[in-house]
């Protein structure tokens, strides 16, 4: 512990292309939605784009060999024809004005694998905030295993009540270099980023090196994950299986101060497919019952489940094994939204959704330093349009 975690490093930008059709949603986002992405498929056209170097999780299939091997032809046809140009030896500071006007800074930087670990009880400076799944790893893992490049979606939080480190960046702003500036698509909001190098540079590494040993003090971590777990995970698992590939041992994320004012917690939702919804609540009743109310709804009809939450709980730590043993013994399947619900349901005959509560963010550290992680899928920084759009790239091969 007390070592540096985040790191400047080397990152590709797209040059001379049009931004607006090179940027795109996280791969994880409208997982229900066909729709979006057709609509991302149409806005980009033949033009050079993120969205050819991704496997968006909506068409994740039982094989996904043929759209990885476009991905990798893609990158590599990329860097042939020079569309990414390098910045070397930097930070990325950012502000991103979210479709409601709010802005949320945040710096692209590195992060070490060797100092983050998903495995309970480990003590480390990078820690998750949900449990890790093991099986969402391969079909991720498929894609980076052999991709010469990364982009990321992952967002990291830095516990900062000062805003020594964000915050000392977006003093400095008018005295960097703005690298890009532009409108992003499908109501993502606008985008600026700035390059941080030289005596700025140096000034924030002594500044995030003065936080580490303030953690350390704290018995906390340095910092965790605010959103794309299961690709940091993945990261880790393909840096394991070659530490010969240096390059490897690190995994572009953006950081985050988790007491901004723009950083807010969204509930994920669940909705349940093809099931039995009648059979499907009378089991929940049969496992649980209490106080805490949480509404349920499908295409005709809402309701409330009654369940039992025990301090220092939150519900979902009640509902998910429910929710879990059920589909073990039970037709059906699960996703994760983070809104939408009343469409999917609308569109989906027999199926269910069913809405979560929102957790408070000023716990987050604390509760991940003294009860460990929290279910998966338990929260979302925010509204699926304002989650992180892939922009910069890293050569990782």
């Amino acid at each position: 512990m007390n070592s540096v975690a985040f790191l400047k490093a080397n990152f590709l930008l797209p040059n001379g292309v049009d931004m607006n059709k090179w940027s795109v949603i996280a791969c994880d986002q409208y997982t229900s939605d066909q729709d979006y992405w057709k609509n991302v498929e149409q806005i980009v056209g033949e033009n050079p784009s993120a969205l050819r170097l991704i496997l968006p999780e909506v068409y994740l299939a039982k094989d996904n060999s043929p759209r990885v091997e476009k991905i990798n032809e893609s990158m590599h046809a990329y860097l042939d024809a020079g569309i990414l140009k390098e910045y070397n030896d930097c930070y990325i500071y950012l502000e991103r004005t979210l479709a409601s006007g709010v802005v949320r800074p945040g710096i692209v930087g590195v992060v070490d694998m060797e100092q983050y670990s998903y495995i309970e009880g480990v003590k480390c400076d990078i820690k998750p905030t949900e449990k890790t799944v093991p099986e969402r790893i391969p079909p991720r893992k498929a894609v980076r295993d052999k991709a010469q490049l990364e982009l990321a979606h992952v967002i990291l939080f830095c516990n900062d009540k000062e805003n020594s480190l964000v915050g000392y960046l977006a003093s400095k702003k008018n005295q960097m270099k703005k690298i890009y500036d532009f409108e992003m698509m499908m109501d993502g909001g606008h985008i600026a980023g700035w390059l941080v190098d030289g005596e700025i540079c140096k000034e924030f590494d002594k500044k995030y090196a003065e936080y580490c040993v303030l953690m350390e003090a704290q018995n906390t971590p340095q910092l965790i994950v605010g959103d794309g777990n299961h690709s940091l995970a993945t990261a880790k698992s393909v840096y394991e299986d070659d530490k010969t590939n240096k390059k490897a041992r690190y995994a572009m994320v953006e950081l985050q101060n988790i007491y901004d004012d723009s950083i807010a917690f969204e509930p994920i939702h669940r909705v349940l497919f093809d099931i039995d919804v009648e059979n499907f609540l009378k089991f929940v009743e049969s496992k649980t019952k209490g106080a805490y109310p949480i509404q349920w709804m499908t295409a005709s009809s809402k309701g409330e489940l009654m369940i039992d939450v025990k301090a220092n709980q939150i519900p979902i730590e009640t509902l998910q094994p429910i929710i879990d043993e059920y589909l073990l013994t039970h037709q059906g399947d699960i996703d994760y939204v983070h809104d939408g619900v009343e469409k999917i349901v609308s569109e989906h005959k027999n199926s269910l959704g069913i809405f979560l509560p929102a957790i408070q963010k000023g716990e987050i550290f604390d509760r991940i330093a003294t009860q460990g992680v929290y279910p998966r899928k338990t929260f979302s920084v925010g509204e699926a349009n304002d989650k992180r759009f892939y922009l910069e790239a890293r050569i990782i091969k």
